[in-house]
């Protein structure tokens, strides 16, 4: 039996989940392929940065997440004495609208990342089907398929198939696709366990801070997630493990009793993970391509595993809707690899730079951190290098990216309250809509009705927004315009930084561009020429 579909994807964990509800909210006819027919139902990753929120925000699926969503106040480095020599405090919300930092119950947050699969009647998911071969051709690709439980053999088209299958990829492996190696292998045990309900965090001594521990005897990871009672340490190992080895139960209860009365918790899970740091050589092979842990794996001191991951399908997604829908040439699809590729490399490697400062052996090497660390801690300007090149996102820098002040692209757009003509107070994002966004403090309203009704006859999807200072009205009769009060005055600041007039939003949220008052028209030609439209799309 063969089926047609615009997008396979290969893989449910939260990666190929939110790549199909990315999919599924631009209307693309998409299949999901999974060979587990059940949840893992112990947490692997564990943390989720803003941006990744802000994924989860766009999906509409945010405030269903929330029971799987845990906080916490700080991050705390302390060495062999368990003194702290370095802190950073996890701000309650960033620019983009959201808390630096959380931990999630992964089960419970793929559960709702799947659940959100049901609005779409379009979107189909196939558990316990087993990926055995891919075929590509001019048109599309054939995947292959059996189905565990009857060892039926199934044959699926697709325009475009993404791998979304994890470290040990059948899609990379099935395009011959080689990993580079950025020279990190380190075993670590994970433990993973569930505070007795009769005993209190406080009682059990469990702080509600990232903790780690970088004692050159024995690096070791606190991570309170906090959901359910779950909470997980990980030990460098020393000695190196046979691979695929179980530690002996002696050594995982002295390691236990190291960090906590082993009579108030239970053990969940008990594994030996190597970290790598490794990317795929290319991300795109004709109509095959590769997402999250498929592309690239990487050490989890940063906890940017996942959130990579997310960026990769946020970033493919429109450009997969734009090409399948037929408005732009697949051309367009090889700036995914120029985007993410540098990105997800300079995050690794800040990684590793953490990694090798909290699992160092050398005692002198430790001693010398300690001071450095401290010395960065009274120096703020210091400290946001060090933070910025370890910690968050760095901007794009090739791609899709255009605009006349240059300094302003390739960010992550603000994301603010605004105040609709309802007097409605809405996150930005809710006004954006899933498309492009043309954003102005511009108050000439001939013209940009004019610009905005010309945009509505493009195939292209854009919602053209105006910035008010003073009371929102509604006198432009255009059903692609929106405008918005600034009630917090932080895009008006925006526009002020950058001194311009107009920006265009991806729907990923990065900056495209910005512009001054006379350099939209040229701008949305850049945007129109940037994304490879076809010549029937209406550019104006």
């Amino acid at each position: 039996m063969s089926q047609e579909f615009d997008v396979a994807i290969v893989g449910f964990g939260p990666v190929g989940a939110t790549l199909a509800n990315l999919l599924g909210l631009h209307g693309c006819r998409t299949v999901v392929l999974e060979q587990d027919t059940e949840i893992f139902p112990v947490p692997r990753a564990v943390h989720a940065d803003d941006e990744a929120l802000r994924t989860f925000q766009s999906l509409g699926l945010l405030e269903s997440m929330r029971p799987a969503l845990g906080t916490y106040t700080k991050r705390e480095y302390l060495n062999a004495k368990g003194e702290i020599f370095f802190e950073a405090s996890v701000r309650k919300t960033t620019a983009i609208g959201h808390r630096e930092d959380i931990y999630f119950h992964q089960p419970t947050l793929e559960a709702v990342l799947r659940g959100g699969l049901t609005r779409f009647e379009h979107v189909d998911t196939r558990l316990g089907m087993e990926v055995e071969k891919i075929e590509q051709d001019n048109v599309g690709v054939t995947l292959t398929a059996r189905q565990a439980e009857t060892g039926k053999i199934e044959t699926i088209r697709s325009k475009y198939v993404v791998g979304c299958d994890g470290a040990r990829s059948l899609v990379r492996q099935q395009l011959n696709i080689r990993l580079r190696d950025l020279g990190f292998d380190q075993p670590w045990l994970v433990l993973d366990v569930r505070l007795n309900p009769d005993v209190t965090p406080k009682e059990a001594n469990l702080p509600n801070c990232h903790q780690q521990y970088c004692d050159p005897r024995q690096p070791v990871t606190y991570v309170p997630t906090a959901v359910k009672g779950h909470y997980r340490w990980e030990f460098m190992q020393i000695d190196k493990p046979a691979p695929n080895s179980v530690p002996p139960k002696e050594q995982v209860r002295n390691l236990l009793s190291s960090v906590v009365d082993p009579s108030n918790v239970e053990i969940q899970r008990v594994a030996i993970y190597t970290f790598h740091a490794l990317i795929a050589k290319q991300w795109r092979v004709e109509r095959a391509l590769l997402a999250g842990d498929a592309a690239h794996q990487m050490p989890p001191f940063a906890g940017q595993g996942m959130c990579s991951g997310l960026r990769d399908v946020h970033n493919l997604s429109w450009k997969l809707a734009l090409v399948v829908k037929g408005a732009s040439s697949d051309e367009l699809l090889n700036s995914y690899a120029v985007e993410r590729i540098p990105h997800v490399t300079r995050m690794t490697r800040g990684t590793i730079f953490l990694g090798n400062l909290i699992q160092t052996r050398s005692f002198l090497g430790a001693y010398l951190r300690d001071i450095l660390f401290k010395t960065i801690l009274r120096i703020p300007r210091l400290f946001t290098t060090l933070a910025s090149f370890t910690l968050r996102s760095p901007n794009l820098k090739k791609g899709v990216l255009g605009g006349e002040i240059s300094r302003a692209k390739g960010k992550q757009f603000i994301q603010p309250t605004v105040l609709l003509d309802t007097d409605e107070a809405v996150p930005l994002d809710s006004v954006l809509g899933d498309g492009f966004s043309v954003l102005t403090i511009a108050e000439h309203d001939d013209v940009l009705t004019k610009l905005a009704d010309t945009l509505i006859t493009t195939t292209l999807p854009i919602t053209f927004v105006q910035v008010a200072n003073g009371k929102v009205t509604s006198n432009l009769q255009s059903g692609s315009f929106k405008r918005i009060l600034d009630v917090e005055g932080k895009l008006v600041a925006w526009f002020r930084k950058y001194r311009a007039q107009f920006v265009i939003i991806r729907p990923d949220r990065y900056v495209l561009g910005a512009y001054t008052a006379t350099g939209l028209n040229q701008g949305m030609k850049e945007l129109f020429s940037l994304l490879c439209l076809h010549s029937n799309t209406g550019v104006p």
